[in-house]
Parts: C-alpha cells; sequence; structure tokens
C-alpha cells in the first residue's frame, strides 16, 4: 500500500526451467511417500521379522529387501529355504561375496521368531506383500522422474553452471537451477540468494 515503488513485477522462469520444477518437486513429493511406506514397512517387520531391519536397515526398500520379502515374507518360509536357492538369490541381487552370503544364511537360520502365533503372523505377511508391492511401484516411479530430470536438465541453459559446483549432482543440479530460477534480476545481490 504504501511502497509500490519498491515492489519488482514478478517475471515467470522459462518453460524449461517450470518443467524442471514441477519434475523435481514430484520427484522429491514421491521420496517422502517412499520414506513413509519404508517406515510403515519398518514398524510391521519389528513385530514378526525384526531380523531383516537388523540385517538390512540402510536398504529396506531396496531390490533385494523387496524380492526377498515377496518371495517369502516370514522368518519360516524364508528358514525353509535351501541355502543353495539363497545364494542364488544373493548372487541374483549383485551380492557376490561368499562370506557375506555366509553370514545372511546363517543369521536367517538360527534367527529366533518373536512368535509362531499364525493369527498374528499370516495378516502380517499379508501387509508386508502390500507395502512390498508399494514401495515396488515408488521406486519406479522414482526412477522414472531420475530419468526425466536427467533429459530435461541436460540441455538446459543453466545445467553447466551449475554442474560444476562441489557437491552437485543428479538429484542437486536440477533443484538449484529451479531455485535460482531464469529470470536474472530477481536477486539483486548474493546476501539476498542466501537469504533465499
Amino acid at each position: 500500500l504504501h511502497h509500490r515503488d519498491q515492489l519488482r513485477v514478478w517475471e515467470p522462469d522459462t518453460p524449461e526451467t517450470r518443467r524442471l520444477a514441477h519434475l523435481a518437486e514430484l520427484r522429491r513429493r514421491l521420496v517422502d511417500e517412499r520414506k513413509s511406506v519404508t517406515q510403515r514397512l519398518g514398524s510391521i517387520l519389528k513385530l514378526d521379522f525384526p531380523l531383516i531391519i537388523t540385517l538390512f536397515a540402510e536398504t529396506l526398500h531396496g531390490e533385494l529387501v523387496l524380492d526377498l520379502l515377496r518371495r517369502w515374507p516370514t522368518l519360516a518360509e524364508l528358514q525353509r529355504v535351501h541355502p543353495k536357492t539363497l545364494r542364488a538369490f544373493f548372487a541374483g541381487h549383485a551380492l557376490r561375496h561368499k562370506e557375506r552370503q555366509t553370514e545372511l544364511i546363517e543369521a536367517l537360520r538360527s534367527a529366533t521368531p518373536l512368535t509362531r502365533d499364525a493369527a498374528l503372523i499370516e495378516p502380517h505377511a499379508l501387509f508386508v506383500q502390500s507395502l512390498v508391492r508399494q514401495l515396488a511401484e515408488l521406486n519406479r516411479a522414482i526412477a522414472q522422474f531420475d530419468d526425466e530430470l536427467q533429459r530435461a536438465v541436460a540441455p538446459h541453459p543453466d545445467e553447466p553452471l551449475f554442474r560444476v559446483l562441489p557437491g552437485a549432482g543428479d538429484a542437486l543440479v536440477p533443484r538449484l537451477i529451479v531455485a535460482f530460477g531464469s529470470d536474472r534480476d530477481r536477486y539483486e545481490s548474493a546476501e539476498q540468494i542466501q537469504a533465499y
């Protein structure tokens, strides 16, 4: 009302930058959703299959764990599998180190179930498989967004500028391009950018 002379006209970003903005934002939402589903999976596994969390805590949404739970959703089913089958399974998921395979197989074989109550285990196994399907689809969607982001960022005129920044990898470069925008007059100083 009193300082209109200090307001600047808003200039929209270029279509390429706006597209990057939407791709980066929606990818971030998918990653957040994957984190949420992974936490739900961890919560349910704590009740009757906590060994999976112990062995694979860092990669709970990874393909190895998802395929393992898809095939053998309970400890009892997994303990019935022949060690050769497990070795082949691990090797098929790029876990070819024999000592690590042996360590995992021995941990699975010697594990004691928290409960043998089928009334608890069977419904939980169904729920685990439902979460596994959700995570597999989220992984595919995130990979698709990653590919699309790479295709969209490669021809962007600002890509070389941000690619050389230390620590700016494939996920961060599009976000930096979007944060700075294509209107170079938007910020009058480095301090304004830092404040933003």
